[in-house]
């Protein structure tokens, strides 16, 4: 079991006021704009705002606390085997598991009412509520496959499969997103926002043989034949969640899925990966300025496309003198090209949802050299 110490962002610094009665923070309705005439029109003053919030006991809208805060903690556990082969190959497998406890969970409190914009709670405004609800759970079964340098192959091969779940996108210690629904928490259990279910590693370094063919002991022909080393990394790895997002006056708000294929097969093409057509807005209500209903899609309900890559590498040692050596080496990060689309827009209500906007990045060719003496 492992115990971490209630972090400093729940609560008390939210708590701190430049005066007694002026808030830290305050979030007006649609009916609270309208009431306050021309203070929250643009142009807006900082000034103006002020005055109008000083002193006003009637709109109290800070940051609570739930009086039973106990400790986080976590349960943390493993079991592995490990066994060595002939030819200094090594086998390691093993489950591992985690399960938070007592996380810092955010909830909005006295939301405004969706369809008449009627607060539950009159005297208070939008205010945020933090108490230790998150719970957070993670097994994974972790194999690796290592050949130890001989006969000039060092190689290893690793995979990890997962499952994990949250109620909030990162079960973040410090500063948590709030539940589309307040109350209804259970509708926001899914997979962390940096979930990855497969991915795959290996790697290899291979001393060239041509040192072989030389057998004179002559610094020049050491340099010509000796000290050639090619290696590799290659990874891939499945794709992050989606979290399917609507932007509303509810924060963590969600779009409804209306049936259908949600994706296309052919967005290397069209960079088109979510079929628009298997979504849609929740509508806003004209009273409260808020969504008449929560989302129907789940949080991070949807998979990203996965990635790979290969780094690669050419390294050449050279001697100078007995005492004095380096080693040259001509690096290439992603040595096949190999485009990997990314920054999907998951945000049903821009222009470009569903399609991918950048990628991971072009091919990179860098020398290195290093002198040691």
């Amino acid at each position: 079991m492992f115990h971490s110490p209630v972090p400093l962002y729940a609560g008390p610094v939210d708590l701190v006021r430049d005066a007694v009665d002026e808030p830290f923070r305050i979030n007006y309705n649609r009916s609270d704009v309208l009431a306050a005439g021309s203070v929250f029109q643009w142009p807006v003053s900082n000034d103006a705002v002020r005055s109008f919030v000083k002193g006003q006991s009637a709109l109290i809208g800070d940051t609570a606390v739930n009086t039973d805060f106990p400790t986080p903690f976590s349960y943390q556990w493993t079991l592995g085997i490990e066994h060595e082969f002939p030819g200094s190959i090594v086998l390691e497998t093993a489950y591992m598991g985690t399960r938070g406890v007592h996380l810092q969970m955010v909830r909005f409190w006295n939301e405004v009412d969706r369809v008449t914009g009627v607060r539950p709670y009159p005297g208070f405004t939008q205010f945020r509520y933090r108490d230790a609800g998150e719970s957070t759970a993670y097994h994974s079964w972790q194999t690796s496959l290592r050949k130890r340098l001989g006969s000039s192959v060092a190689a290893g091969l690793s995979y990890t499969w997962a499952s994990a779940y949250s109620y909030t996108g990162a079960a973040d210690l410090a500063l948590p997103t709030s539940v589309q629904d307040i109350y209804n928490v259970r509708a926001d259990k899914g997979p962390p926002d940096d979930f990855v279910r497969h991915n795959f590693v290996g790697n290899v370094i291979y001393e060239l043989p041509i040192s072989k063919i030389n057998h004179s002991k002559a610094l020049l022909a050491r340099n010509i034949f000796e000290g050639w080393q090619i290696s590799g990394i290659f990874t891939a790895q499945s794709g992050n969640p989606i979290n399917v997002t609507q932007s509303t006056a509810f924060e963590g708000s969600r779009a409804d899925y209306t049936g259908g294929e949600t994706t296309f097969s052919n967005y290397h093409d069209t960079l088109q990966y979510l079929d628009k057509s298997s979504f849609a807005r929740v509508p806003i209500g004209q009273q409260s300025g808020a969504p008449l209903h929560p989302g129907n899609i789940g949080r991070n309900a949807l998979f990203n496309i996965g990635s790979w890559n290969l780094d690669a590498a050419l390294t050449k040692r050279f001697f100078i003198t007995e005492k004095v050596h380096g080693k040259f080496e001509a690096q290439m990060l992603n040595a096949f090209n190999h485009t990997n689309l990314s920054g999907l827009q998951a945000q049903v209500t821009n222009s470009n949802f569903g399609q991918f906007t950048s990628t991971r990045g072009a091919r990179v060719i860098q020398f290195n050299l290093r002198v040691e003496f």
